[in-house]
């Protein structure tokens, strides 16, 4: 959303409108948008469900889920850079890595999960 406003404000400033008023009205109708969005998917699940994305399994019990990474467009050596950067370096010690809404990796381990 920062992005978005900043890139409106910025050619209000410096594009053929060189006035404020016109970045403030830029700037307050995507936020404006924003809200109603928001409200619209929080009041329903099943508009929520078409604009959220949900969270995809993307290794499960140690082995990797080739249709979700090829789905969720991410490349085997992403992945790895991922997993190392989360400390994992073995296929072996994961039980699940959750790909979640906002693009982070879960990894749960074998270790955590039992008793």
């Amino acid at each position: 959303m920062l992005l978005i406003i900043s890139n409106v404000v910025q050619n209000a400033l410096i594009g053929n409108d060189n006035s404020l008023g016109g970045g403030l009205i830029g700037a307050t109708a995507i936020l404006v948008l924003n809200a109603i969005v928001a409200w619209i998917t929080f009041r329903y699940k099943r508009v929520a469900r078409i604009v959220e994305h949900s969270p995809t399994a993307i290794v499960r019990h140690g082995r990797i889920l080739r249709d979700s990474l090829r789905r969720e467009r991410l490349s085997l050596a992403e992945l790895r850079s991922a997993l190392r950067k989360q400390g994992v370096m073995s296929l072996q010690d994961v039980r699940y890595v959750i790909l979640g809404e906002d693009g982070k990796l879960s990894v749960i381990s074998r270790r955590a999960a039992e008793p």
